[in-house]
């Protein structure tokens, strides 16, 4: 199966994230096609054993001595005809799931956000309707999801639980703020997309990155105007913590800044959500 060459733009490395002697070997690697020998039940992460067009891999990388998870998204003669179309339709014009986590990964990762450590985006194509996307990123050591560090924050006696659970949702939220304010939409915000990492010092210094960058858009709008607020607020809508509801985290997330009408902007994005 060819691939193409770096000029073509086929695929893309994240230079910046790799020393220059990994980038020729991470380079290597995907342009020889290494990567296919990872495409096997043996690598595949149990919580993508049943996406069987959106499979995620996990080993370690020879290119750069590390372990990684590598996102592989399929458009497959299954799909249906209109759903086969549009995802064709982005792949050819590089607005893939895949890719535009890769850039938004990126972008945040620069800036110190919380994002995976994204290494390369490529694509490969079988025939014109089946093709393959690729992303692949730092596995995010030393971290649990939300679900698990929550649930065991739970058995805390009642006023210590009480306030490590105010202080871990105020971190997510800040981390949500923070990622709004350099222009990036998760647009996926839920439980199951955070990861949370504690050092032994405690849960003050405790990190949040979110992951599954798929539907993420980068805001082309001012960073104060109110249509960027307006459609910031979109993160929020399937957005729980225990008792505390998207509108909760409203509160929080605008602070001083908060007026009904954003309840009102809020509601609208959560209109068909469960």
């Amino acid at each position: 199966m060819p691939y193409n060459n770096k000029t073509s733009n086929s695929h893309f490395i994240a230079s910046s994230n790799v020393s220059p002697s990994q980038l020729n070997l991470l380079e290597k690697w995907v342009a020889d096609g290494c990567f296919e020998q990872y495409e096997s039940p043996e690598y595949i992460l149990s919580s993508s054993k049943n996406r069987p067009h959106n499979r995620l891999y996990e080993f370690i990388l020879p290119a750069v001595d590390y372990r990684v998870v590598m996102k592989v998204t399929h458009i497959h003669k299954q799909y249906s005809w209109t759903r086969r179309l549009r995802a064709l339709f982005r792949y050819y014009r590089r607005r893939d799931a895949n890719y535009k986590a890769f850039q938004s990964c990126r972008y945040a990762y620069q800036q110190g956000l919380a994002a995976p450590k994204p290494l390369a985006y490529w694509r490969k194509r079988k025939s014109f309707t089946q093709t393959k996307s690729y992303f692949l990123y730092r596995y995010v050591e030393d971290s649990s999801s939300f679900v698990e560090v929550y649930e065991k924050l739970k058995k805390e006696d009642g006023d210590k639980w009480q306030h490590q659970k105010d202080l871990l949702i105020r971190k997510i939220v800040d981390a949500v703020k923070c990622l709004h304010g350099l222009g990036i939409r998760h647009g996926d915000m839920v439980a199951h997309n955070i990861l949370i990492s504690i050092p032994n010092i405690g849960l003050s210094q405790a990190k949040v990155c979110f992951i599954d960058y798929d539907r993420s858009t980068l805001s082309g709008l001012g960073k104060t105007s109110f249509l960027k607020r307006f459609f910031d607020l979109r993160d929020l809508r399937k957005l729980y913590i225990d008792d505390a509801s998207p509108y909760d985290l409203l509160g929080i997330y605008l602070g001083d800044d908060y007026h009904p009408l954003w309840r009102i902007a809020l509601a609208f994005w959560r209109l068909g959500t469960h």
